[in-house]
């Protein structure tokens, strides 16, 4: 809040639910009873051959082909798919913290890297829906999502969401040939950097810091000033 400046902008409530990719335990087989956890190994979905060209497009053949067989490993192990994912993340924020379930309790959606596989299907699933939920998701700040599908991304940000994104073009995890399927969309803000890879963007190691994009792009969108 104090960010966004002052005055009459600290009356302003705004929600986030962020979505990333982290956690003590990455592994497929050792069992995780610490916490709740969403990771490759518990939600994961092949991609379509449009999906894997575009994702390797940029990249070394023998990269490619690396990531290729990494994917189609995955999905032959995973027991719930990015659909099933992005169900279990609406329950969570619908039914667990009881927002977008009505215009007093809309939220923003973060979604960075890996999550972009269950993050963007949500974005997707509830705008289709066209209900309560979906209407009151106010906006989505994603970074490097890892969703390269055209049609999910279509349905999670084309029909006007106020969106705005940060992707490296020398981004080796999570290519930026992705952002293709986001950034010809008018309501899609595409900050591109020249170099940074899959960092952060906090200001560190003299890479630039999204936040400010962030900022900004909140007190025009949303506080008109």
């Amino acid at each position: 809040g104090e960010r966004l400046g002052g005055g009459d902008l600290k009356q302003h409530k705004i929600r986030f639910v962020a979505l990333d990719w982290h956690s003590i335990d990455r592994s497929i087989d050792k069992p995780n009873e610490d916490f709740l956890t969403m990771l490759p190994k518990h939600f994961f979905s092949g991609l379509s051959d449009e999906a894997v060209e575009l994702m390797s497009k940029d990249l070394p053949k023998e990269v490619a082909d690396k990531a290729k067989n990494s994917l189609t490993a995955m999905d032959a192990v995973t027991p719930r798919s990015f659909e099933d994912g992005a169900a279990v993340l609406r329950a969570v924020i619908e039914q667990g913290l009881e927002w977008g379930t009505s215009p007093d309790t809309k939220f923003i959606l973060g979604i960075k890297s890996w999550s972009g596989g269950v993050g963007v299907p949500l974005l997707a699933q509830a705008r289709n829906a066209d209900d309560t939920f979906g209407r009151n998701i106010a906006g989505a700040v994603i970074m490097h999502p890892a969703s390269f599908e055209a049609q999910v991304a279509a349905d999670a940000v084309g029909d006007g969401t106020p969106t705005i994104m940060c992707w490296a073009k020398d981004d080796a995890r999570v290519p930026f040939a992705g952002s293709e399927n986001f950034a010809k969309f008018p309501n899609v803000k595409l900050v591109a950097y020249e170099s940074g890879g899959h960092a952060n963007f906090d200001g560190s190691r003299n890479l630039p810091n999204f936040d400010d994009e962030i900022i900004e792009w909140m007190r025009h969108t949303f506080l008109d000033v």
